[in-house]
């Protein structure tokens, strides 16, 4: 499935044009606004548990918050290179808006926080290499203080998100998580054949830590336990080569549109501190990734054809 989820983002990314791509997004994350919406409002679905939040037509409210974290960034910057209707637009980024906040999904709020400020410091990319350089400087310097200040009173900070220092239970399962990854560095247990609950190597951490999670709420560390270090470099390597192609785009063009793959790695890589997307059999977001990717190692096309649908948002 892995393959096939591949596969798919390479032609999604190989067929369409940067605008023709953000409008089938732009429909997709409407459908599923819409939807959630409704199941919320009717009461329709399970989640997988009973925390507190809406969870719409997923099974957890952190994949409500998510899906909807990616579709207001996404209606951002559709809104702003103009590609449909501004009406139907802001109804969108409103109602994304919206399920986020009912979502209680506190990954979901911090992940569309740190990405719009992204947006917003973005222009400096455009500057000069000497102004470039002294602004990544005081970017880099303001997020060292911040992550030290935030180490340094981190008890009153979990406090005030209602929180606790153990980030309900992740801090305990990234450390046995590393711990077991030790155990296989190099090529890891194979792909999904550690999270195999109490009949594989799972069952460590599961009796360890006293609750059950179906991963290790860290994309990294799902990798590193599945194929290695090896599968660590690769992937490492295709991000970064991925995110200095998002960077020269930006820099080559002022079509407001040349943001969204820079803006989609950034999302990426910030969901991915406390959730997995990374290589996931049928995960939109891993197809998203390749299909992002792929478009960046082509031409694009001025005068494509409008695909089927496009005059929903139009």
């Amino acid at each position: 499935m892995l393959v096939l989820t591949t596969l798919f983002g390479a032609y999604v990314g190989s067929r369409f044009s940067r605008t023709e791509f953000l409008r089938l997004l732009a429909i997709l994350c409407g459908i599923a606004a819409v939807c959630s919406l409704i199941f919320g409002l009717l009461g329709l679905g399970t989640p997988v548990d009973n925390v507190p939040g809406w969870y719409g037509i997923f099974v957890h409210k952190n994949a409500l918050g998510r899906m909807m974290a990616f579709a207001v960034l996404l209606f951002l910057i559709v809104s702003r290179a103009q590609l449909s209707g501004s009406v139907v637009l802001r109804g969108g980024l409103i109602l994304c808006a919206i399920l986020l906040a009912l979502s209680k999904s506190l990954t979901g709020v911090a992940v569309t926080t740190l990405a719009i400020l992204f947006l917003i410091a973005a222009p400096v990319l455009r500057k000069s290499l000497w102004r470039l350089s002294f602004g990544l400087l005081v970017l880099g310097s303001l997020g060292v203080f911040a992550l030290f200040w935030i180490v340094s009173n981190l008890e009153t900070v979990t406090d005030s998100i209602g929180r606790d220092v153990t980030m309900t239970g992740r801090l305990q399962l990234w450390v046995v998580s590393f711990v077991m990854a030790l155990r296989h560095p190099w090529v890891g247990y194979g792909y999904y054949a550690f999270w195999l609950g109490l009949g594989g190597p799972s069952r460590s951490v599961w009796q360890i830590i006293r609750w059950h999670p179906p991963h290790p709420h860290n994309g990294l560390l799902a990798v590193w336990l599945d194929l290695g270090l090896i599968g660590v470099g690769l992937v490492a390597v295709a991000f970064f080569v991925c995110l200095r192609r998002a960077v020269r785009l930006y820099r080559s063009t002022d079509a407001p549109e040349a943001i969204w793959p820079l803006l989609y790695f950034v999302f990426f890589l910030l969901a991915n501190l406390t959730e997995t997307s990374v290589l996931t059999a049928n995960g939109i977001f891993w197809m998203l990734f390749v299909a992002t990717g792929i478009s960046l190692g082509r031409p694009e096309k001025r005068n494509a054809v409008r695909f089927v649908g496009a005059e929903i948002l139009s």
